[in-house]
């Protein structure tokens, strides 16, 4: 069965960690073999890899925060944080020119409209084997834009979809909170500038992800936004605690506006407990699945549910379900649904329909 991911970070891995994405998964951990340790994980995704997995598109991201003061050590990444919004503009600018040469090349195909993803779709349908991966363009994290104004110069070059913020307090919002660093405040509102930026937005109707946002910043994004919102990769609160997830009462929120809610496989989302309790062995894609059944009891349907599988997203191998060695295993996350008695078509609608009906809707046709 064909699937849709809704978040990966292919070009922050190629660029951060010198990923080349057109290998296989089995061809990147060979290459970093012999490696100096530098902190990296065990990757599990990539552009062939997802392929061979029949995952045959994804939201694929551009990702640089403006970081005047970084976090303490331990609760940043530095391939990240940059000291200006002009070099998180330069940064982010070199991962969306990556994504332009693969497309030029022919290994992906950069969608900017519902019947361009509609014809591409059907490429895979048909199987076509000179089909390539479709690619959504989002910006995680707002950073990049130096003014609000400039979402429309990203739009023409193929954003269509964005986050206001990553971590802690950015330019245009607040968002996931860093416990670790005692410097910084646990939650914020968004900024004059991030006010700004959603009239922008507004004038766009561009796809709102609220991924990462603070719980002040993502209530007052919902009172100001009029736009379609959804989230690609954020979990259920009621499930695990903290910020990082979503409460019912927000998922409720995204869902009356017809919204999607991405589930990730980031282990520490799945299920509660601490690092010698959520390991690669100790997780499985049942947890997926429970996470999934809750969002769809809240909805009442199947239809509001999709994957944003997150991975290789600052976490590797070691922290994600036991099922999963490679992206190519997402389709097991159907074994997991139909476990618990979901129909063929449910399981279909959120490996990849559900995706598919939000992205025609939203997208400019």
């Amino acid at each position: 069965m064909l699937i849709f991911d809704g978040h990966l970070d292919l070009a922050m891995n190629a660029l951060g960690y010198e990923r080349d994405q057109r290998l296989t998964v089995e061809g990147i951990r060979n290459h970093e073999a012999n490696a100096k340790d530098d902190g990296r994980e065990t990757p599990t995704a990539s552009l062939e890899e997802m392929r061979l997995g029949g995952v045959a598109g994804c939201v694929a991201t551009v990702i640089a925060r403006a970081k005047p003061v970084k976090p303490q050590r331990g609760a940043t990444r530095r391939d990240l944080d940059y000291p200006t919004q002009e070099m998180a503009y330069a940064a982010a600018k070199g991962q969306l020119a990556y994504y332009e040469v693969l497309e030029r090349q022919g290994t992906i195909t950069i969608v900017r409209t519902a019947d361009q993803l509609a014809a591409q779709w059907a490429q895979w349908e048909a199987g076509d084997d000179a089909r390539p991966t479709i690619v959504i363009i989002s910006m995680e994290g707002a950073d990049p834009l130096v003014e609000p104004e400039d979402v429309h110069l990203w739009w023409q070059q193929g954003l269509r979809t964005l986050i206001l913020a990553h971590t802690a307090d950015s330019v245009y919002a607040y968002g996931t909170p860093q416990p670790h660093d005692v410097r910084l405040p646990i939650q914020g509102p968004l900024t004059e500038k991030g006010r700004r930026l959603l009239a922008e937005l507004t004038t766009l109707s561009t796809p709102l992800d609220l991924t990462h946002l603070c719980d002040v910043s993502f209530f007052e994004t919902i009172e100001r936004y009029p736009g379609p919102v959804y989230t690609s990769h954020t979990n259920c609160r009621a499930l695990v605690p903290g910020m990082r997830q979503l409460s019912d009462e927000q998922l409720r929120i995204v869902l009356d506006r017809e919204g999607v809610i991405g589930i990730a496989l980031c282990n520490p989302m799945l299920r509660p407990g601490t690092p010698e309790t959520l390991g690669h062995n100790q997780v499985g894609l049942d947890a997926v699945a429970e996470h999934i059944d809750h969002v769809c009891q809240l909805a009442g349907d199947a239809m509001h549910t999709v994957i944003g599988s997150d991975l290789d997203g600052g976490f590797g191998r070691e922290w994600v379900p036991r099922e999963i060695d490679t992206i190519a295993d997402l389709p097991r996350i159907g074994e997991a649904l139909a476990k618990r008695g979901y129909p063929d078509a449910d399981i279909k609608g959120v490996l990849h329909g559900n995706w598919l009906r939000f992205w025609k809707r939203v997208l400019p046709k």
